[in-house]
C-alpha cells in the first residue's frame, strides 16, 4: 500500500529532477511546481502514467518486507537473555 500511495509522488519528483536538465528558456521548464508537473503528466499521458515503474518498485519491496517480517521474531529472540530480560544495550536502539 505504501508503494501504491507514494509512487505518484516519486514519479513527479523524478520528472522535476529531469526537467532541471532542460534549458531555462524552454517552455518545458516553465511550470516546475509539484502540482503543475503532476497535472502535466495526467494531461499529456494519463493518470496511470503516475504509476510508471511501480512494478519494479513492488518487485523490490515484496522480498524486502518478506525478509523483514519472517526474521523479526528470530532477531527479537536473540536480544533477550535466558530469563527473558532484554539486553541493556537494547535501550540504545
Amino acid at each position: 500500500m505504501e508503494a501504491v500511495i507514494c509512487h505518484p509522488l516519486d514519479t513527479i519528483k523524478v520528472r522535476m529532477q529531469l526537467a532541471k536538465n532542460v534549458s531555462k528558456g524552454s517552455s518545458a521548464s516553465a511550470n516546475l511546481s509539484f502540482v503543475g508537473v503532476g497535472l502535466k503528466i495526467i494531461r499529456k499521458e494519463s493518470p496511470l502514467a503516475l504509476y510508471k515503474g511501480l512494478g519494479a518498485v513492488t518487485a523490490g519491496i515484496v522480498p524486502k518486507m518478506a525478509i523483514r517480517f519472517t526474521t523479526f521474531q528470530f532477531y527479537k529472540d536473540l536480544m533477550i537473555d535466558k530469563d527473558g530480560t532484554p539486553w541493556k544495550l537494547n535501550n540504545l536502539w
